[in-house]
């Protein structure tokens, strides 16, 4: 919205690529072998959206966009989170494991052996 106000929608485009859950699943093992080391939550879905980006396919969104009923914020009061008690995970094995799921390394101190992602 900023960048749209600042320099205008020639510059600035939302291009929608609309991708399955299956499709992203497919691709999944690509996506990974190219995330770095610490392999984050957060890096994988910034990874998948750049990777499926690339392919060039999607629709234009229009400038209008931003006064849609459903981008205005909303005036109803904030969420309220309610404080979680944390679990205490004993520490995991100290030399690096791979995930059992997938071929990422496993978060230090998960019982399961999962990556972060998994």
């Amino acid at each position: 919205e900023d960048l749209l106000r600042q320099y205008g929608p020639e510059r600035f485009r939302l291009v929608l690529c609309d991708v399955s859950q299956q499709e992203v699943l497919e691709e999944e093992m690509s996506i990974c072998r190219l995330l770095g080391p610490k392999a984050t939550h957060l890096d994988f879905n910034i990874a998948a959206a750049l990777w499926f980006a690339a392919r060039g396919h999607g629709l234009p969104c229009s400038p209008d966009f931003i006064r849609a009923p459903w981008w205005t914020p909303s005036a109803a009061a904030p969420l309220q989170l309610e404080t979680q008690k944390r679990l205490t995970i004993s520490p995991g094995p100290a030399e690096k494991v791979s995930c059992a799921s997938c071929v990422l390394p496993a978060k230090p101190g998960c019982p399961h052996l999962s990556c972060k992602l998994c």
